[in-house]
């Protein structure tokens, strides 16, 4: 049996992947790996080949190939066309990235300026890229350590599996930091089979890996509904104003201002302007104007907000803020959220309702919502459109059940405190007890019934069984950068056990896949 050839989307860029790609080497002898970097200038690859690099591939750059002589045919029209109107979404990403930010267009690339033709032009160079380097280098594998929430990575991913090629997927999810999900396809997100397989064919070999790497993050998702706000103090108090999200270049991890953190924010900022004043103005331009459409949003969801009722029965959907992969790959049908709304709003039980709340971080990321999004969903029959900076604590410990078009810290908290969630898409905690992934209408009726009656379907000893099985079914690992809460000497071992146990998970798969002896 010939070695195989493997494409790496994403893995491998970062030291994390790398040790992960030349541990595999050692595994599986000969093996040959194309692979994408993150930006033009590395001093060293895991790779055989660089393809392409992030840097060039997010606006279909692509200066390895001429794909401006490609042709999208009719076959490979054919085989992505089911998987278009999802990535067309997902590539609305580069509507809210400066175009600045990467490389300038080469022959045959216009200048992106978002628009239906500007991303179906891009969808189709993603296509005419991926289909030469799978079909010229004679891909076997192509293996992904996230979701490819890029755009040009989860086209590469759409187009491998059209053509039969086997895909493999290490999943994260912010409730469970330095947890990787394996998965060969996001439909279906949450099951453990595989993950299972693996990890007891792996056995004895696993090393470093922390026993209680699932369970150190319970108390956290448990205590709190907010825990993913990430917030520097109560999130009650979560800044979402337009000149905060200015001052903190719309970094969600920061809250704290003051006098102090102001002075010293302004002298980054005229600091930067000094080294770089055309950049900067061009920075500002596109700033005010994200500011702009921020604070019309704002001003259209104060004129049809309302104060909860939470006397009543009510069902709790707190919005996702997009773009994002939890709506554009995960949230299947459900994309756009007024249609999620709707959805939910039209099958609850006769005087129910639906408390909506917008994503604060919509806001402070300057993200755009399309005007008349509020007024769309305040219409809806039903529903109740609260604040956005409303506290979630009573709202989450009073609802008969929380919805989402995936999952979130808030639907993991309710899970987690014995709450019904109702998921619209693919997910993570999809056999969680009391998580309910929605396929249909009928689904969805059946669901409302059980939580109209309180009658649950699971019992408290069933949540100690969901923690075991994700305990044997995933990986501790991280292939991103170091976590500031992360001691030296935990993070250490944390790579050590990502380098050996991914590299043997990767091995397996492919023994699996009849790919390696």
């Amino acid at each position: 049996m010939n070695p195989p050839r493997i494409l790496a989307l994403e893995l491998g860029s970062t030291a994390a992947g790398r040790g992960v790609l030349e541990e595999l080497r050692q595994l599986v002898p000969g093996i040959w790996i194309a692979g994408v970097e993150k930006q033009p200038q590395f001093e060293k690859s895991a790779f055989d080949l660089v393809v392409t690099t992030q840097y060039d591939a997010f606006l279909g750059r692509y200066e390895s190939v001429d794909t401006a002589s490609l042709a999208m045919t009719p076959e490979l029209s054919s085989l992505m066309a089911p998987y278009e109107g999802k990535i067309l979404n997902l590539l609305g990403l580069a509507a809210v990235r400066p175009a600045s930010n990467y490389p300038a267009p080469i022959r045959g690339v216009p200048t992106y300026f978002d628009s239906y033709d500007s991303r179906k032009d891009l969808f189709d160079r993603h296509c005419r890229f991926w289909n030469y380097i799978l079909e010229h280098h004679q891909i076997d594998a192509v293996v992904h350590e996230n979701l490819g929430q890029e755009g040009y990575d989860f086209v590469a991913l759409q187009l491998a599996r059209a053509k039969g090629i086997p895909t493999l997927v290490f999943n994260i999810t912010g409730q469970f930091p330095r947890v990787l999900f394996i998965q060969e396809d996001e439909v279906g997100l949450g099951k453990l089979d595989l993950g299972y397989k693996l990890k007891n064919r792996i056995g004895n070999e696993i090393e470093n890996e922390d026993p209680r790497f699932i369970r150190r993050s319970l108390s956290s998702i448990k205590g709190s509904p907010d825990a993913g706000l990430r917030s520097e103090s109560k999130v009650g108090s979560y800044k979402t104003s337009v000149v905060t999200s200015w001052l903190f270049d719309r970094n969600i991890s920061k809250n704290k201002l003051n006098l102090g953190t102001s002075f010293r924010i302004l002298g980054t900022k005229f600091t930067r302007f000094f080294k770089s004043p055309q950049r900067s103005i061009r920075t500002f331009s596109r700033t005010r104007n994200l500011m702009r459409h921020t604070r019309e949003a704002q001003r259209e969801e104060r004129r049809h907000v309302v104060q909860p009722n939470l006397e009543g029965n009510y069902v709790y959907f707190p919005l996702h803020f997009q773009p994002e992969t939890s709506s554009s790959i995960k949230a299947k049908s459900f994309y756009r959220m007024r249609e999620a709304v709707a959805f939910l709003a039209d099958a609850l039980p006769h005087n129910w309702t639906l408390i909506v709340k917008e994503h604060p971080h919509q806001f402070r990321r300057l993200l755009k919502r399309e005007p008349g999004f509020f007024s769309q969903i305040a219409a809806i029959r039903g529903v109740q459109l609260i604040h956005h900076a409303t506290n979630n604590e009573d709202i989450v410990r009073r609802a008969r059940a929380v919805a989402c078009v995936s999952h979130s810290s808030i639907t993991a908290n309710a899970a987690l405190n014995g709450t019904p969630v109702i998921s619209l898409g693919e997910s993570h905690f999809r056999e969680a007890p009391g998580y309910y992934s929605i396929e249909d209408s009928s689904s969805l009726r059946r669901v409302l019934e059980l939580v109209q009656r309180s009658e649950k379907e699971w019992r408290t000893s069933d949540f100690e069984e969901f923690i075991t099985r994700l305990e044997r079914s995933t990986f501790e690992g991280e292939f991103g950068d170091k976590f500031d809460d992360v001691s030296d000497e935990e993070w250490d071992r944390t790579m050590a056990a990502t380098r050996h146990n991914i590299s043997r998970v990767i091995r397996e798969w492919l023994r699996i896949r009849d790919l390696v002896d």
